[in-house]
């Protein structure tokens, strides 16, 4: 199944996240997950707190390095993934899905606010 982008000169096509793709949540994720578990000890991180959060900004922007290359080996136009986590709303035949699309922009973002957050 594959999600369609309206483009001025027609309509491209998405592809479901496979491969390297499939790990687009981890951007997400690791931050996340080191931001709750230093939430979550408080002080009591003090002495290691910090290498948990530069290592979980490091660990997403070596994520998105490793989808830059990836998305690299793809023809311009099979660029954009599309990784559907679960569906948010389900109103009859009205479906609302929460996903996540990485396409060319998407990762330019990915690059500068990972690269740069881990410095």
């Amino acid at each position: 199944m594959s999600t369609a982008v309206f483009a001025h000169e027609g309509v491209h096509q998405l592809a479901q996240a496979s491969g390297i793709f499939a790990y687009t949540w981890l951007l997400i994720a690791f931050p996340a997950v080191g931001a709750l578990i230093l939430l979550t000890l408080g002080r009591r991180a003090n002495p290691w707190g910090h290498l948990l959060g530069v290592a979980m900004a490091v660990a997403s922007a070596v994520l998105g390095i490793a989808l830059f290359v990836a998305m690299l080996g793809q023809p311009a136009e099979g660029r954009g993934v599309v990784q559907k986590l679960w569906e948010w709303q389900l109103v009859g035949d009205f479906r609302v899905p929460f996903a996540l699309q990485l396409d060319q922009l998407s990762m330019v973002f990915v690059l500068l606010i990972t690269f740069v957050g881990s410095l």
